[in-house]
């Protein structure tokens, strides 16, 4: 009646179990049930049956394939080596889920010759087919907001056969939609303007929160596809402003040298310089302070452009009378925001040091460029009252700031630059004497990291000529040293700069605050505690409450 199988096993795929009857047909007499995934071995094949014996030895006939009663495909040859794990959930948007599908055995599959497949099940009922194609280690599935499913993926190889279906995954929330579906341009983490999907329906762009262990924002928050997939748009034109009367700047301002935009590295080297005096350390404090103790508090990446976060810094607690707070970079864009949270600040902390970000030196819609915008910052700090010179808190405790940006060669083992690294703080202007003369929004140029490094030469040879006994907390905004950064792969070549820790202990520090990569790091390298303390971005996991402290000396 029947012949023997090629595959000596079978697995059943119907969800939540199939029948076992006396003959090979629907009429045939019921004498069991076999469960989804359970592997049974084949005896016998008839046409869409098969006869096979269950893991309990229980013998009958099962029925392959369900079409002609609506029931789809309900068995598959069995290949253990196509066994795949519960999909593991990368990013949830309104109407997208993006999953990454793993296996032990990954590497042995042809994208040639295998398929995956992924469903959904929704805690209201019923299960839906959601992706099928040629191998792909992420997949993305349609979903609709608020609902809550689960889900599963299978691998199948060309001749049919598979390991059946993985298990289900925990139940995943998808969020509800606050009102209308995304529409139009919106500027993503990379500084980037970026409009409606190129792999999706999804209309507009929004920045999605809460990417685990990296810089968040990576992905549209209504389809959960990577800004890159949204269209890149260019920067809004700025209308012209009317003339505003003309203000002396202080004396110890930077100069702006006439050309702007245009001016030659020199001459930005020299705004700052004449801005900086020298690179001597200031004694910031008082004889009568000797019997004080004397706290020293850090925190990074505030990213106060967001209201959650700027109610979080106006809501800490108070600290201590005589502390210092250090900001690692990344408060905000605007320079009116910049002042009235660093001002609040100066309010709370007897002294505050502060260096830049990349946010800070964003210029977007505008004709600025980021070297001027720095150099203004600079003097915004002068102004209220922000150290960002060497400063000596305590006879005991200096405090020196380092410029910094990021360069490729801190991922030496790789030349090339993944899509996220290459469009990475497109918000900046470089000038061309600083940046690439071709492409001023590009932030990769060597000479941009090379700049900042040199502005640190005269207070790196300043502070005072004994040092016995004296503890130099360094900080920067970049980080010195590629170990301190256990994020995603795709970013490290905008993370930091190995020039940066030779030049911290080229200073004998014993401490180096960072920040940007919104990782939380507390570890000791050769002597030196790396440390970052970040507030990063509303809803990206665990906050701190407040700074934290880093020493505290009587």
């Amino acid at each position: 009646m029947g012949h023997s199988s090629k595959f000596a096993k079978y697995v059943v795929l119907h969800e939540p179990r199939i029948a076992i009857r006396d003959s090979p047909t629907i009429q045939g007499g019921l004498v069991g049930a076999c469960s989804n995934g359970t592997v049974v071995e084949v005896l016998e094949v008839c046409r869409k049956w098969v006869r096979a014996q269950t893991p309990h030895g229980k013998t009958g006939w099962m029925l392959t394939d369900g079409a002609e009663v609506q029931l789809g495909q309900l068995m598959a040859p069995y290949n253990e080596t196509l066994t795949v794990d519960p999909p593991k959930v990368l990013k949830v948007g309104r109407t997208g889920l993006q999953l990454r599908i793993t296996s032990a055995s990954w590497h042995l599959w042809s994208e040639t010759l295998c398929t995956v497949a992924v469903q959904l099940r929704a805690t209201s009922g019923g299960v839906r087919d959601a992706w099928a194609g040629p191998k792909a280690a992420e997949v993305r599935c349609p979903v609709e907001p608020g609902e809550t499913l689960a889900a599963r993926a299978k691998v199948v190889w060309s001749d049919g056969s598979t390991a059946g279906w993985s298990a289900w995954t925990e139940p995943i929330r998808v969020p509800e939609r606050p009102g209308a579906p995304a529409e139009g341009v919106a500027t993503d983490i990379c500084g980037m303007r970026r409009g409606r999907c190129t792999k999706c329906a999804c209309g507009g762009y929004e920045m999605q929160f809460g990417h685990p262990n990296t810089v968040e924002g990576l992905y549209c928050a209504e389809c959960a596809c990577l800004n890159t997939d949204h269209e890149k748009k260019d920067p809004p034109k700025s209308p012209p402003q009317p003339q505003a009367a003309a203000r002396r700047p202080p004396s110890h301002a930077p100069q702006q040298t006439a050309g702007g935009f245009n001016r030659t590295r020199d001459q930005f080297l020299e705004a700052f310089q004449a801005w900086e005096r020298s690179g001597e350390w200031q004694r910031l404090y008082q004889d009568t302070d000797s019997g004080a103790p004397c706290h020293l508090f850090c925190i990074s990446d505030i990213h106060t452009d967001h209201k959650a976060n700027h109610h979080r810094v106006d809501t800490m607690p108070s600290p201590p009378p005589n502390s210092t707070l250090i900001v690692a970079g990344d408060v905000c864009t605007a320079l009116p925001r910049l002042e009235g949270i660093l001002s609040s600040l100066v309010k709370r902390y007897r002294h505050v040091f502060y260096v830049p970000g990349n946010h800070e030196l964003w210029t977007p819609g505008t004709t600025s460029d980021s070297i001027s915008k720095f150099l203004e910052i600079l003097e915004l700090c002068d102004r209220i009252g922000v150290h960002t010179r060497p400063g000596l808190i305590h006879p005991k405790l200096a405090v020196v700031p380092l410029f910094s940006w990021y360069k490729g060669s801190f991922i030496p083992s790789r030349t090339w630059y993944h899509d996220q690294e290459s469009t990475f703080d497109g918000a900046c202007r470089w000038p061309p004497s600083i940046g690439n003369p071709d492409d001023p929004r590009n932030s990769n140029a060597d000479g941009i990291a090379d700049f900042f490094l040199e502005l640190n030469e005269r207070r790196l040879k300043g502070g005072p000529e004994s040092r016995a006994g004296l503890q130099v907390v360094t900080f920067s905004h970049f980080l010195p040293r590629l170990e301190l950064y256990g994020g995603w792969n795709a970013l490290q070549k905008v993370m930091g700069c190995w020039e940066l820790d030779q030049q911290l202990r080229s200073i004998g520090a014993s401490f180096h605050v960072f920040g940007h990569s919104h990782i939380f790091v507390d570890r000791t390298i050769e002597g030196v505690r790396y440390l970052q303390h970040c507030l990063g971005y509303p809803g990206s996991g665990w906050q701190p409450n407040e700074p934290k402290e880093l020493c505290c000396i009587d």
